[in-house]
Parts: structure tokens; C-alpha cells; sequence
């Protein structure tokens, strides 16, 4: 069974891709029950599918399924997550909630430890490495640029990257009037790397910009195509 072309799934997931599309643009005329129902099953669907998500690959396959192919070997895997598990699960009452907290702050360790980890190794040391080897004549002469146009970059992203991290640096002295506050010299060079963060939060700001309009190009055409493919032109 075809309707103007389309299989019957197909066509249930035209209709309803319209319908959502039109609730949630409905946003533009104010708040509206039509917009919250819309927000209300996109919520509930990825929290459905996160659940599903962890279910399957975490307690399934990382669990479950290990325990039962290979129950000698993979105790020493399982058990400690299933115990910590388990632990946390005392969070859900008020009375046994602080018996949790060991837990939780092992959770928050851990958490921050990559964070930190993957900065300092995905971000950092690469940034480091990627600004040393913008004095490199030979990428210079590889990239086609003249070798002093090619280290003038080198400086300005160089003192970029400085004067950013500059601008990080928290550590106060106190002052002649007994304030606590950064060496004056810390704070005239990182004014200037507030100049590069402003900066790099408007290219930013401009890619978001741009990939929303792109996503409302789309939902737009969307519309347009799904109207004119059950109009009888022609």
C-alpha cells in the first residue's frame, strides 16, 4: 500500500515528523500546551532510550552475560560494580543516604580525574606541541607561505595560547592597601587574553549560530516538501 508514493511507514513518519515540527515551532507564538506535549515525549523518548542504552550494553553486556558465559573469571570484573551498584542505591532513601556517600565520592574522583586526564592529554599537551611546531621552517616551506609570514602567525597564535592560559591564573598577593589581588602584570597581560576568549566565544557562537539556521532551513523544507508531495500538481 502506497499514498503518494510512500510505504505506510513511510508515511506515518512523514506525518508525524510534521506534526512535531509544527509543535514545536508553535513555540513562537508563546507557551503552549502543544509545544509541552511535544517537550514531554522528546524527554521521555531519550530518557527511554538512555535506559534501554544502559540496560543493554552496561547490565547486559558488561554483567549479566559475562557471569553466565564465564561465571569463574569474570567475578573479580562484575562484582565490585555490582556491590558499588547496589551501594548507591541507598541514596534513594533520606534516612540511608549519607551511607551513599562513599560511593558518591568515588564517582565524583573518578569523574574528575578523566576530566582532568583528558584535558591535560587531549587539550594541553597537544595545544603545546601544535603551537611549538608553528616555528617549523620546514612546514613553512611545505605550506607555501613566506617563512616570516609563516612565523608572525606562529607568535600570534603562541600569545593567544599564552595569554589565555594567562588569564586562568588565580593566585593573589596582597597589595599596599591590603587587598588581595593578581601582580599588576598578571592583570594587564590577561585583559589582553580576555581580548583572544572573546574571540574564540564569538566564532563559536557564530558555528552554533550557523548550524541552527541550517537546522531550521531543513525543518523548513521539510515542511514545504511534505505539503507539496500530497498537493496533485501538475
Amino acid at each position: 500500500m502506497t499514498i503518494a508514493g510512500l510505504t505506510l511507514p513511510d508515511l506515518i513518519g512523514v506525518v508525524v515528523g510534521f506534526l512535531f515540527t509544527i509543535m514545536i515551532f508553535s513555540y513562537l507564538i508563546g507557551d503552549n500546551p502543544f509545544f509541552r506535549l511535544a517537550l514531554y515525549i522528546f524527554i521521555g523518548a531519550a530518557t527511554g532510550f538512555a535506559l534501554v542504552v544502559v540496560a543493554y550494553n552496561v547490565l547486559w553486556y558488561q554483567m549479566l552475560l559475562p557471569l553466565i558465559q564465564n561465571p569463574i573469571d569474570s567475578l573479580y570484573m562484575v562484582v565490585p560494580g555490582l556491590i558499588l551498584g547496589l551501594w548507591l542505591l541507598t541514596k534513594l532513601s533520606p534516612r540511608m543516604a549519607p551511607i551513599g556517600n562513599p560511593v558518591m565520592g568515588y564517582l565524583v574522583g573518578v569523574g574528575a580525574a578523566t576530566i582532568i586526564g583528558g584535558a591535560v592529554l587531549g587539550t594541553l599537551f597537544p595545544q603545546v606541541g601544535a603551537s611549538a611546531s608553528l616555528f617549523d621552517t620546514d612546514a613553512a616551506a611545505a605550506s607555501g607561505l613566506p617563512v616570516y609570514i609563516y612565523i608572525i602567525r606562529g607568535f600570534i597564535i603562541l600569545a593567544g595560547t599564552a595569554l589565555t592560559l594567562l588569564y586562568f591564573h588565580f593566585g593573589v598577593r596582597q597589595s599596599s592597601d591590603g587587598q588581595m589581588r593578581r601582580p599588576r602584570w598578571i592583570e594587564e597581560l590577561s585583559g589582553i587574553g580576555q581580548i583572544f576568549i572573546a574571540m574564540t566565544f564569538g566564532v563559536l557562537f557564530a558555528g552554533v549560530y550557523s548550524a541552527a539556521l541550517a537546522a531550521l532551513v531543513e525543518r523548513m523544507s521539510f515542511l514545504l516538501n511534505s505539503v507539496l508531495q500530497f498537493l496533485p500538481l501538475g
